[in-house]
């Protein structure tokens, strides 16, 4: 799974390697449960529910969330 946030609220959401959602208007009722918490003190977001968590601080393009998902 990617997730991609912009500025102005919009997420777009890819699951294996297949664009899922461009608005959070549509956006499943139980993905308000997914919760990032980059602080100090919990560094370790999701932790057991993913094998791995990757945090990029540059916007990737829509071409690398698809690789990343596949």
């Amino acid at each position: 799974m990617a997730m991609r946030f912009k500025t102005d609220g919009e997420m777009t959401l890819w699951v294996d390697g297949e664009l899922r959602e461009t608005n959070t208007s549509t956006v499943p009722l139980s993905l308000d449960r997914i919760i990032f918490n980059n602080s100090a003190a919990g560094n370790q977001p999701m932790q057991g529910l993913f094998n791995e968590f990757q945090y990029y601080d540059v916007a990737l393009t829509d071409q690398q969330l698809i690789d990343l998902t596949t």
